[in-house]
């Protein structure tokens, strides 16, 4: 028996990089493992295949935690598939001990892992996407394969969760949520529209109010939706927002010469990529409403936790987990998809949004996206023995 199982507790979290972002969860994860004597172990290589993603001090996090750090060697292929070198021996040195993998199968080490996991006596667990739309052919039989190799899928939310039981997997999906390290924002205090109005006057915006968009200015983002909604507002006549765009990324030139076509260059104020916090929270402070044309992830999170609605479309197959936290006319606005008339109504709309709409913002990511909350939720799948 003693060649089967790891003499110690131990929670195993297995991933292909771990980002700069993951951090909070982690750390949450690590103070939850400390107080029932488990030890967490990190598992992953060192290159994302993402050259945008900002990579996790893992030598300052073991010195912080406690937590082991063990490193693969990733090999990529088509820039999509993923094999871990290391991986399955790693995985032997603490069989019998859970493993929460992501859950992605183009990473193909991940599927003699789970196996090896599961003989093993541990129990395996997917931090996953899961399912974006109902999937068949091909493909769909190949993930649900994959998504069977685990016990339980550790999902981002409730339209995930519904689409696996409508796919009949015969296995549990549990939402998770989403969340950033709100540490910071959440003593901020939120700001009141009169408090917004001094804080623009310092800021020198002669705008009425102020929309911000924070995110990599890459095209699935739709920027270009949000300028020409704009311009069709200022041609019937309209008052303009601030625009204050927080990101960088390939499309920044291009949305430099849209606004120049369509007159906005006075409205619109680029701050390229921010990491200082006190400027972040600075923009978030005077910010009526947040937009995200399309394809809002965690960007809804990071707005919210300063109390600032969102907008973003209602392309539901298109969007991510995270726009669930958006409910229509309490924490944001929805319009319709590529509809640039209905992006503006929904502007002229959220800038009559009120104080209340503020405090359900925050309340959302306190209850629901914040990293204690998901670090809980996975400890749980992980020992359920001990909930």
């Amino acid at each position: 028996m003693s060649f089967l199982c790891n003499t110690q507790r131990t929670l195993i979290i297995c991933n292909h990089f771990n980002a700069h972002y993951r951090g909070p969860v982690l750390e949450a994860l690590s103070r939850l493992c400390h107080a029932s004597e488990i030890q967490l172990v990190l598992i992953s290589g060192k290159t994302s295949g993402e050259s945008f993603l900002k990579p996790l001090d893992l030598m300052a996090f073991r010195k912080r935690t406690g937590a082991e750090v063990r490193y693969v060697r990733n090999f990529w292929f088509l820039r999509i598939f993923l094999w871990q070198s290391g991986l399955l021996s790693a995985l032997f040195k603490y069989r019998g001990s859970p493993v929460v993998f992501l859950g992605v199968m183009y990473h193909l080490s991940t599927w003699p892992g789970a196996l090896l996991v599961r003989a093993l006596g541990g129990r395996v667990l997917f931090w996953t996407h899961g399912f974006l739309r109902l999937e068949y052919g091909l493909k769909g039989w190949i993930r649900k394969r994959f998504y069977r190799l685990s016990e339980e899928c550790l999902v981002y939310g409730l339209r995930a969760q519904a689409l696996f039981k409508t796919m009949r997997l015969g296995i549990p999906a549990k939402v998770i949520f989403n969340s950033l390290d709100w540490s910071d924002q959440k003593d901020y205090p939120l700001t009141t529209s009169a408090e917004r109005k001094r804080i623009r006057e310092k800021m020198r915006i002669a705008e009425e109010y102020t929309l911000v968009f924070s995110g990599r200015l890459i095209r699935k983002f739709r920027l270009d939706l949000l300028f020409r909604a704009l311009a069709f507002m200022q041609a019937k006549g309209e008052s303009l927002p601030a625009v204050l765009v927080v990101g960088d990324g390939p499309e920044a030139e291009g949305l430099h010469r849209q606004i120049q076509e369509h007159g906005l260059k006075s409205s619109i104020q680029f701050f390229g990529a921010v990491y200082d916090q006190h400027l972040l929270a600075k923009i978030f402070s005077v910010a009526d409403i947040c937009v995200v044309p399309a394809k809002a992830g965690l960007s809804v999170i990071h707005a919210m936790s300063f109390g600032v609605p969102v907008i973003t479309d209602n392309a539901v197959e298109e969007q991510m987990p995270e726009s669930e936290a958006i409910i229509e006319g309490v924490t944001g606005f929805f319009y319709h998809s590529g509809d640039v008339q209905s992006l503006a109504a929904a502007i002229i709309k959220a800038r009559e949004s009120n104080e209340p709409m503020r405090v359900s913002c925050r309340h959302m990511v306190e209850q629901y996206y914040n990293p204690e909350n998901q670090a809980q939720l996975i400890f749980a799948s992980c020992f359920p023995g001990d909930a």
